[in-house]
Parts: C-alpha cells; structure tokens; sequence
C-alpha cells in the first residue's frame, strides 16, 4: 500500500470527504484526490498535518511504501520521521519532474507530427502555425514547476485570442452589441464571441479557486492593496469609456496610432490583454482575501 491508498484508507475510516479533509488541510478537493490516485505526494508540512488529522504518527502515514521506509536510515540504523518525510517529498519532487518532461516530450512530437504532416499533405511549412501551442506548452512543462494546466490553458488561450482577433475579426466586445445585432451581421460571430467571453470567465474562476488555497501573510495590508487596485482599475476604465464616447482624442500620439489601422489593432489588442491580466490578478487576490478572512 502506498501513501495515497493509506490516505484514502484512513481518510474513509474516518468517515471524511475529499472536499471535508481538503478543508481542514486547505488545500482543494483535487489536491486530494491527485494524492489519492498517486499522481502527486503531498508536501511536507501537509503530510505532518495529514498525521495530525488522521491520529497516527508519520512512520504509520508513510510506511506504505516499503522501499521509501527501507531506504532511510539513520548511522545507527534506526529511521527517524523527518528523514522519511524528506526522503517522500525529494521522491515526490523527482517524480513530478519525470511526469512534466514525459508530458514536454509528448507535446513537442504532437508539435512535431502536426508540422510534418501538414508539410506532407500541402507541401507548405504552415503548420508551424498551429504547432506553436504545442511548442508553447512544452516549453511550459519543462520550465514550471507548479500549476503547469492553469499556465497552459492562460498560454493557449492568450493565443487562440489573437488568432481569433486578427484571422477572424471575431472580438469578445461583440456581446456588448447583442441587442443591437442584425442578420447581416452574422449571429455566428455573436455566438463565437459569448462562448469565448464564457470560456474566459471560466478560466478566471478556475485560476481564482486553484490560488485562493494560497496563505496570506498580512490580511490587512491584502486588504489596502486591493482596494486601491480596484479603484485604480474602475478609475482607468471608466476613463477609457469616456474617451471612447466622447472622443476626446486630443493626444496626438493616439491619433497617429488610430490612423494606423494595424498599429491600432495591435494597440487595441495589448489594452485588451491588459484588461484581462490586472482584472484576473484583482479577482485571484480578492478571492484568496474572503477565504482567508472568514478563517480568522
């Protein structure tokens, strides 16, 4: 029995949920469940939690793995809790290294694959273009250590956002003209830009769920940050409506960028993703507030 089947084991004897034992560690229900299925080894300080909750003491908690409890012995002979836990974590570490270069090496030969077969089927090297996520997540794989899904799916999304603007003209701003739309308008490029305003939300709230497990050293000065985070954020927004409604554009700068059709597209695209990185670091941060305030 390894450390997540002895987890599992011990946290059904109590009568507990993933959700219920998630809390009391506060970390999230996937947490648990990844430690459960053995596809992640809980950190140190967890595990002398998991200890705790559990009523046994660290040898009985890793001693599941009879190479880990074999393997680490004092001079004398004799094996101590700590060294069994360090030696779990090191392990643990070393394995999810081995899991993200496996997963880099999987998305570079997709990358690889794709470029190669378009190239085969249309004699053009346009798969590069769509190799590129590929690429982009295994470079990811290799150089994150945490998080590695969330920075993937913000990467491909960031990407799949540009093509989307400048291959498509689809824009996510279209849901604000929905009541305005006509048939020749086309209700597809309406439709595409709620689901792509859906997905966006989507990713938000997963991010804010998946760091709001993260400990805040300072609640109050949390607190100070975000609320001058947010009034500088609506200060500038609603700025930027007034302009735009308006248009005031009295900087001339700005009317050498808008004459320019591609440079204020570009312009406009780098605002957008402005816009959504400061909101989504307020709402990650707002999110991480509530949840360690109602603690204390």
């Amino acid at each position: 029995m390894n450390i997540g089947e002895r987890i599992y084991s011990l946290r059904t004897q109590k009568g507990l949920s993933q959700g219920d034992l998630a809390e009391k560690l506060e970390v999230s229900r996937q947490s648990v469940s990844k430690w459960e299925n053995s596809s992640a080894v809980p950190d140190l300080d967890k595990i002398i939690k998991l200890s705790e909750i559990f009523g046994i003491t660290i040898d009985e908690l890793v001693k599941g793995n009879s190479h880990t409890v074999q393997s680490v012995e004092n001079d004398d002979g004799k094996k101590t809790d700590s060294q069994k836990v360090e030696y779990v974590y090191v392990q643990s570490r070393k394995n999810a290294m081995e899991t993200r270069k496996i997963a880099a090496v999987i998305l570079f030969c997709m990358a690889f694959l794709l470029t190669f077969g378009i190239l085969l089927a249309t004699g053009s090297l346009g798969g590069i273009f769509y190799a590129v996520p590929f690429i982009v997540c295994g470079i990811i794989c290799f150089a994150v250590r945490k998080n590695v899904g969330i920075w993937c799916a913000w990467s491909v999304y960031i990407m799949a956002d540009v093509f989307m603007r400048w291959g498509t003209s689809i824009n996510p701003n279209l849901i604000f003209m929905t009541f305005r739309f006509t048939p020749e308008m086309n209700y597809t490029r309406l439709a595409a830009a709620w689901i792509w305003v859906i997905l966006l939300v989507s990713l938000i709230a997963f991010t804010a769920v998946r760091f709001k497990y993260m400990p805040v050293k300072d609640i109050k000065k949390l607190k100070i940050k975000l609320v001058c985070g947010w009034a500088a954020y609506i200060l500038i927004y609603a700025g930027r409506m007034i302009l735009a409604r308006t248009e005031m554009y009295i900087n001339m700068i700005f009317e050498i960028i808008k004459s320019n059709a591609a440079v204020y597209s570009f312009f406009s695209h780098i605002v957008n993703f402005a816009d959504i990185f400061f909101a989504t670091i307020l709402i990650v941060h707002t999110v991480r507030y509530i949840y360690n305030r109602n603690k204390t």
